[in-house]
């Protein structure tokens, strides 16, 4: 509901600037269009971009998110004479620290003494002529990044995101950002996917991600979930290097998979039904790697497993996920590449997977209708069958170990 209300506001502001068809023309052809519907924030902010503005539109997050610091902290007045470039300067440099400060230290707020303390130690160390008074003003009174509380004595970022881009700008400009596991910690993935937008062409960070080897089952989790944001952020980067990413996140993801159904890992998974994992599997994958700009390395992958992994069971699980990504992103084909190759030895879990989401393809694909009248056939006939799939739809997977 959130974002349907940030899509209506943005349409008035496009029809006051006589901007709507170029919005709709130019977000057709940019990433940031696919992303705006999970983050109603992004929709906020063009659409307070697009009223200060007529510049070309952002096409990703990170370039929205540049655009309108830009804009909030007065980077587009210094051309109308209403700020230095030096003022601008600092009180991007101050907002950057205080972000490096509250994130690393876990603070959601700061009291506004010691944010003027900051800004008066920071000039009293170098020689800028930038009087404090009027910098504390204009950074808290009228850049729309920090906001107040009620009683007025502290002040927290707006929205937690502006924290996490600061925190990644600051960083890249340090050279001081590890990419390693904490990238797949909750806490701090937003930070490293701003860290690789700015980056935008990132081969080196991204191969070290994709090598890391996370310890706990939830950084797995998002290590395999979230990656793709990883892939979509650097969109510079040499594609093979993408490519090899989505092939090693498919292995990950279904030796993930098949790590908690066979009982291999400590996992809370295990309380649910064999299919309702890999259907929640399959889901997270669809939502987070079906994108065009990924198409191309998820077809690849697919190809790539098929020649390179022996294990019939293991290639199934991981082409499936690939396959249903494919699907999202308009290939109509990927679900026949997987039944065409090992129809015969499927793990039962996929062939009902693929029976299930074969549905609407069923007319159209030979190989599918085929397959779907098999598994109605033994749905029907064969007891023992029936009986097997009963226990994947019903029975904990613990209880299956």
């Amino acid at each position: 509901m959130l974002f349907w209300l940030c899509v209506l506001s943005l349409e008035k502001v496009c029809e006051r600037l006589n901007l709507r068809s170029r919005i709709i023309e130019d977000l057709s052809q940019s990433s940031l269009f696919e992303k705006l519907p999970k983050t109603p924030i992004a929709a906020i902010l063009l659409g307070e971009l697009l009223k200060d503005s007529q510049q070309d539109l952002p096409s990703t997050i990170t370039e929205l998110y540049q655009k309108y610091l830009e804009l909030a902290l007065g980077r587009w007045d210094i051309s109308k004479g209403l700020q230095s470039q030096q003022e601008f300067e600092t009180i991007e440099n101050l907002l950057m620290n205080l972000a490096v400060y509250l994130l690393d230290h876990d603070l959601e707020k700061i009291s506004v003494e010691e944010v003027r303390n900051r800004f008066q130690s920071y000039l009293r160390e170098r020689n800028l002529k930038v009087n404090l008074d009027e910098l504390v003003k204009r950074t808290l009174g009228r850049s729309d990044i920090l906001i107040p509380s009620r009683d007025g004595h502290t002040l927290s970022f707006k929205h937690r995101s502006f924290a996490e881009f600061l925190y990644a700008k600051k960083s890249i400009r340090n050279g001081d950002l590890e990419f390693n596991e904490r990238a797949f910690d909750y806490y701090w993935m937003n930070s490293y996917f701003f860290a690789l937008g700015l980056l935008k062409d990132a081969p080196n960070q991204l191969k070290t991600l994709v090598a890391q080897k996370p310890e706990t089952e939830g950084q797995r989790w998002m290590k395999v979930l979230n990656m793709p944001n990883f892939f979509l952020a650097a969109y510079s980067t040499p594609y093979k290097i993408i490519e090899d990413g989505i092939f090693e996140m498919a292995v990950e993801a279904a030796q993930l998979y098949l790590d908690i159904v066979e009982g291999r890992t400590d996992s809370r998974m295990v309380e649910i039904p064999k299919m309702s994992l890999l259907y929640f599997l399959q889901l997270m994958v669809r939502d987070n790697y079906a994108y065009d700009f990924l198409a191309r390395a998820l077809e690849n992958a697919a190809l790539r497993l098929m020649e390179e992994t022996d294990s019939t069971a293991f290639r199934a699980h991981a082409i499936f996920l690939l396959s249903v990504a494919s699907l999202d992103c308009g290939d109509q084909r990927s679900f026949e590449f997987l039944i065409e190759e090992d129809a015969a030895q499927l793990p039962l879990d996929v062939s009902l997977a693929l029976y299930y989401e074969g549905g609407e393809e069923a007319a159209k694909s030979k190989a599918i209708k085929k397959h779907r009248k098999r598994i109605r056939e033994n749905l029907q006939r064969n007891k023992r069958f029936r009986n097997d799939v009963d226990q994947m739809h019903d029975m904990p997977i613990k209880r299956l170990l």
